[in-house]
């Protein structure tokens, strides 16, 4: 009977057949007359040709006919070749071993098979970028699988010249085991998924989402096996370089036994090699109990080899004291032994000790050009402090655009740290223009790698709105996540969002933290809430108290915070005794004053009313030319109340000669700089006649 419309396959067959596995004969397997490609072909062609001839119920029966035919020898072709060409499990103490193009076969399996689901599922982008990084993994790892299988095919990992009486020395042998397995699985899962991409081939069957997730569950497995593989390949390879080092360091022991001391030239730099990556084993605890000893022996062990990178290590140790007590002076010689093979990790430890005195006089001119050295070296850490050194002009010449130059040099290799300090050039145009948007891109490719900073300073870009668009919500997760890893400024930024939603108790508590962890502004906002006090809808957080406030202003205006300096000076000249000091206050004002070339204008012009006042100047009783002179560098910065001062001595002709013309000149300036009261005494001028209208 024919049916009317679209013709559908019927419910019925629906559900995938279930198959039977093919009994394997005893013996030679003799092939069926229908092949594989025969069985493809009549499947994909079969529902092309159902226009107009076929009924719905011989339709059905023939698609899942072609089906069966496809499954069939789809199986039967599997059991005909070997999944992999992996070779057996070894029983033998020395096993075939797994080659380089056993893996890249199966990432060639696991990238086709993922370009052809995701043809089919919606995840089609998600998958591709996992599809990306599994191909990166291999990548990043195919030269160490290529080394592991060159080092595990040695007989042994010396061969002394000299004969001695002892035993052999002893071979490493690889465990492939694991590797084998894994690679067997991941063939495993890719052929589960391929044999649902061929199932689901014709695109004029339905695909219903239940098959859409099995055919992502299938593709989550391949990708799982293939993590898999790279997980037993790392661990092969830390356990190869764990054999082989200690294989070496029981050479040197044999030796040492038979001729009383360890013959070093009989030993070879791989050996010294695998003694150094011994010692990284213990230093990390990487599959081993972690001992700064034993790492501290390997290294040394390593460093008579001349290998400059232990060499580097020993001096690591005795700077931070792992393995044996503290001793700049000997770190210092060790780093010192390494920098001068051109080691570049040297070369920036040493140009960070000359940078910051740590154990010899402060050098900023040795240390840049030390920090110069290891960056043509392609030291991506010393290019960011070679460009710190070159922004702020410290040991050399001052030059923000080579200082950028160096930024994106490492930032584009991937360096965080100079993605972070490029963003910041671009967000304060430094070097290079000004532009937000730009900084914006360099903080979240940093913040992508997780750094901290980059995190703080991406959460202040969104909480201004500078290069994105204002997102307080977006600004608070990020501020989270620096001070998840206990960056100061990202826990005080915290602190300052709950602040400004009325979560007092939370802020100070963050404020706290974050003092703890080093933060000035944090120093400086508990201030402020000492000083205000605070409260939410249940009554008093926090009362005034300008003792306590006093104290943390002072704790942020000692470690040269400008805003705190400003505050706690207010609040001495404020604050009823025995708070009140005039003679702090001036202390205090000073330093902000002249904390820069320009000096802070807000600072100079209050200065300035206290030398004018004679308040804290000892007996000396006011200055008008000194407040003139504060009056005169705050003007030049724009400030209004300044220009409005300087106007008015002016005017009366004190400490300077008096000039009602540029009294009425500086009054004008101070009136379009936003000074209230400068309109009043520009009427009044004009209207007792001391100027020309």
């Amino acid at each position: 009977m024919s049916v009317q419309g679209p013709r559908q396959i019927p419910r019925t067959f629906k559900s995938e057949p279930k198959l039977t596995p093919p009994i394997r004969e005893v013996g030679r397997k003799k092939k069926p007359t229908l092949s594989l490609d025969t069985a493809t072909k009549r499947f994909r062609d079969v529902v092309p040709k159902q226009k107009g001839t076929k009924t719905e119920d011989k339709l059905a029966r023939d698609v899942v006919k072609s089906h069966e035919d496809l499954v069939k020898m789809t199986v039967v072709e599997e059991s005909y070749r070997s999944p992999l060409p992996l070779p057996p499990v070894p029983t033998d103490p020395h096993p075939t071993l797994v080659s380089v193009e056993d893996v890249q076969e199966r990432l060639l399996d696991c990238t086709v098979a993922a370009h052809a689901a995701g043809k089919r599922i919606s995840e089609a982008g998600k998958l591709g970028r996992v599809v990306q990084d599994i191909a990166d993994a291999f990548m990043a790892r195919k030269a160490d699988l290529i080394q592991h299988i060159r080092t595990s095919k040695a007989p042994s990992l010396a061969s002394p010249s000299t004969a001695t009486t002892t035993k052999p020395l002893t071979p490493v042998t690889p465990n492939t085991i694991p590797l084998t397995q894994s690679l067997t699985t991941l063939h495993k899962s890719v052929c589960a998924l391929t044999y649902q991409l061929h199932y689901y081939k014709t695109h004029t069957l339905p695909l219903p989402g239940t098959k859409k997730r099995k055919l992502f569950l299938l593709y989550i497995d391949m990708c799982e096996a293939w993590r898999d593989l790279m997980i037993q390949l790392t661990l092969s390879i830390a356990q190869n370089s764990s054999d082989a080092a200690s294989s070496a360091t029981g050479n040197v022991a044999k030796l040492a036994v038979a001729t009383g001391a360890p013959d070093w030239q009989d030993l070879t730099i791989d050996d010294a090699q695998k003694l150094f990556l011994q010692g990284d084993k213990y230093l990390l605890g990487f599959g081993v109990l972690r001992s700064y000893d034993i790492a501290f022996k390997r290294y040394m062990a390593a460093a008579k080899f001349g290998l400059p990178e232990a060499i580097n290590m020993l001096g690591l140790m005795f700077e931070h004291g792992l393995g044996r007590p503290k001793d700049m002076a000997a770190a210092i010689k060790w780093y010192q032994q390494s920098a001068n093979k051109a080691h570049p990790e040297s070369l920036a430890n040493m140009a960070r000790i000359h940078e910051t005195g740590k154990g010899v006089p402060t050098d900023p001119k040795t240390a840049y050009e030390l920090y110069l050295l290891a960056a043509e070296a392609g030291h991506l850490d010393a290019m960011c402090s070679l460009g710190n050194l070159l922004e702020t002009g410290s040991g050399c010449t001052k030059n923000a655009a080579e200082a950028v130059r160096w930024y994106r040099v490492a930032a584009e290799q991937d360096c965080p740290r100079a993605q972070n300090a490029l963003g910041s050039a671009y967000y304060r145009g430094i070097g290079v223009a000004k532009d937000y948007g730009e900084a914006v891109v360099w903080y979240r490719r940093a913040a992508e790698c997780g750094d901290p900073n980059a995190h703080n300073n991406l959460g202040i870009c969104y909480e201004e709105g500078l290069g994105v668009a204002k997102d307080v919500v977006m600004a608070k997760t990020l501020y989270k996540l620096a001070a998840e890893a206990r960056h100061p400024s990202g826990v005080n930024n915290l602190g300052y969002l709950c602040m400004t939603e009325n979560n007092f108790m939370e802020a100070i508590r963050l404020f706290h933290l974050a003092l703890s962890l080093g933060s000035v502004d944090a120093a400086y906002n508990l201030g402020i809430l000492y000083e205000t006090g605070c409260r939410d809808g249940e009554g008093a957080v926090l009362n005034p108290d300008w003792e306590m406030a006093s104290r943390y202003y002072k704790e942020a205006a000692d470690k040269n915070s400008i805003k705190a300096q400003l505050r706690l000076a207010n609040l001495l000249t404020t604050a009823p005794p025995p708070l009140q000091s005039y003679t702090k206050a001036v202390h205090y004002l000073t330093i902000a004053a002249t904390s820069t070339h320009e000096g802070n204008p807000e600072a100079q012009n209050m200065l300035g009313e206290m030398v004018e006042l004679g308040l804290g100047t000892a007996e000396s009783g006011p200055d008008h030319a000194t407040a003139a002179k504060w009056y005169r560098r705050a003007m030049r910065q724009g400030h209004a109340r300044a220009t409005f001062n300087l106007a008015a001595l002016f005017e009366a002709g004190v400490g300077v000669g008096r000039d009602v013309e540029k009294a009425l000149r500086l009054y004008e300036e101070a009136e379009l700089r936003g000074s209230p009261h400068a309109r009043e005494r520009i009427q009044a001028l004009k209207e007792l006649g001391l100027v020309h209208q």
